[in-house]
């Protein structure tokens, strides 16, 4: 059960939580002060997937203390359902506000994942953008579960205010709902393939398309091979599983 207490409303089967990107970073301010973990995770149509076929998935992500929608499908598919207004939390675009607001409050900061060539570019165009940002270290996320312990150590020696996990899912949540105490971090976020994006070796796709949710296909034109199936077949599913709950709603409500 989490100690933090936020709006929320069930979707498809998992929590998310209804709050704006000023309230997420007040939030973390509170969890620094204190000294209290706070662990977000960020929920697209993938991780509802996901979820689905894999209820311990879904309990996993029942335990974080923050789960707020990164994909406009997420965000379109709450007021299909008739949920309370749901925000964007972008995890690339989150991950800024955080950047910005560590630098202005004096937060020390950890990216754990990627390669080491992707960490070396981030580091470069993060100090440009963010100068004055305290980093308290960089880590690589190719490692096995058998060294979490350790990785999770050198975390919580670095000193480190908030800390930002580059790793796939499910990998990083598991590694960091099950090393929540030993890194000792007040807040932690999973933001996958977020510092590929800001090391400028991922183009994000514009605004518009942003906007309109049409970023997996901005995606998709980039690495049509690896990712065509996989959104076919996730996307699909995620309907279905949209379509299931806006049929059961309405034969619960008669309407």
């Amino acid at each position: 059960m989490s100690e933090w207490s936020f709006p929320e409303a069930e979707f498809l089967g998992t929590r998310l939580s209804l709050v704006r990107p000023g309230e997420v970073l007040a939030a973390v301010d509170q969890a620094v002060a204190c000294r209290r973990p706070l662990l977000h995770a960020s929920l697209n149509a993938a991780k509802v997937v996901a979820a689905a076929r894999d209820p311990g998935f879904r309990d996993l992500l029942g335990r974080f203390d923050l789960l707020t929608a990164d994909g406009m499908s997420v965000v379109w598919g709450a007021r299909l359902l008739g949920l309370p207004p749901v925000e964007r939390l972008a995890g690339v675009d989150l991950l800024q506000r955080l950047l910005a607001h560590a630098r202005e409050r004096g937060q020390r900061v950890y990216f754990l994942g990627a390669t080491d060539a992707v960490l070396a570019a981030l580091a470069g165009r993060v100090a440009a953008r963010h100068p004055g940002l305290q980093v308290a270290g960089a880590r690589n996320g190719y490692f096995p579960p058998q060294q979490d312990a350790r990785v999770a150590a050198e975390v919580a020696e670095s000193g480190a205010d908030l800390l930002f996990v580059g790793m796939p899912s499910p990998r990083k949540e598991r590694f960091l709902m099950e090393n929540r105490q030993r890194l000792n971090v007040p807040f932690a976020m999973g933001v996958g393939g977020s510092f590929d994006v800001l090391a400028g070796k991922v183009r994000r796709a514009p605004r518009l398309l942003q906007r309109s949710g049409l970023e997996w296909a901005f995606r998709l034109m980039q690495e049509p091979r690896r990712l065509a199936g996989r959104y076919l077949a996730c996307n699909s599913r995620f309907l279905l599983l949209l379509l299931r709950a806006r049929l059961n709603r309405h034969a619960a409500t008669g309407a």
